[in-house]
């Protein structure tokens, strides 16, 4: 006999209800970051846009590297994908903003994905919900900056892990940190093994599911 059992399942009303709130807080984090984009607010472009934009330009005229030193030195990353926008939609502020406003996106849903990985899908909806209202992630979607971009891009290098504490054993994910990588535990774990903030710990990793 088969006894073991998956997670309860929601009833059907519920999970459409769950399923509209992260629409309304999507189209909500959409609204904040595209409306207005093309050269209305904020009004013209930032010095520091500017100077992203003539990074842009070397780009297109085949000035192809893997930093540029222009503006105190940028990463390529961001620019070659800000360079694309500009390849498909014109040399304009709106092709210019884009790519981080659809990264202020994508923050968005990394943060619903992760709260609700680590501590329930109500945790991950509120830190979505905060996100796509909350100033300064609203403030650097809508420049062409490449500020919002990391927070994007650093989630290419969590690892995904099983770790065994105890007699614990559990999912979690690496990320990276200053060379090496943090083991997140969450508070189930931690109450039932009974550690407490500063206790070293022994644990048995092995990465992949």
């Amino acid at each position: 006999m088969n006894t073991r059992q998956g997670a309860p399942s929601l009833p059907a009303p519920r999970r459409l209800h769950r399923l509209a709130a992260l629409v309304v807080v999507s189209l909500v984090a959409a609204a904040f970051r595209f409306v207005g984009l093309s050269n209305v607010t904020p009004p013209g472009l930032e010095h520091d846009e500017v100077a992203h934009w003539l990074i842009n330009r070397d780009i297109l005229a085949g000035n192809h590297a893997i930093y540029f030193t222009d503006a105190y030195g940028h990463e390529a990353l961001f620019h070659y994908v800000q360079a694309g926008f500009g390849a498909l939609a014109g040399d304009n502020a709106l092709a210019l903003r884009l790519p981080a406003a659809y990264s202020g996106l994508l923050v968005v849903a990394l943060g619903f994905a992760l709260g609700r990985r680590l501590f329930g899908w109500p945790s991950g909806f509120w830190s979505a919900a905060f996100l796509a209202v909350n100033l300064w992630p609203v403030f650097y979607s809508r420049l062409a900056l490449r500020a919002i971009a990391p927070i994007v891009s650093y989630g290419w290098g969590v690892i995904p892990a099983r770790v065994r504490i105890g007699e614990t054993d559990f999912a979690t994910s690496l990320f990276p940190r200053d060379g090496g990588y943090l083991v997140p535990i969450k508070d189930t774990v931690r109450a039932r093994e009974r550690l407490g903030e500063g206790d070293v710990v022994e644990l048995h990793l092995s990465v992949g599911r």
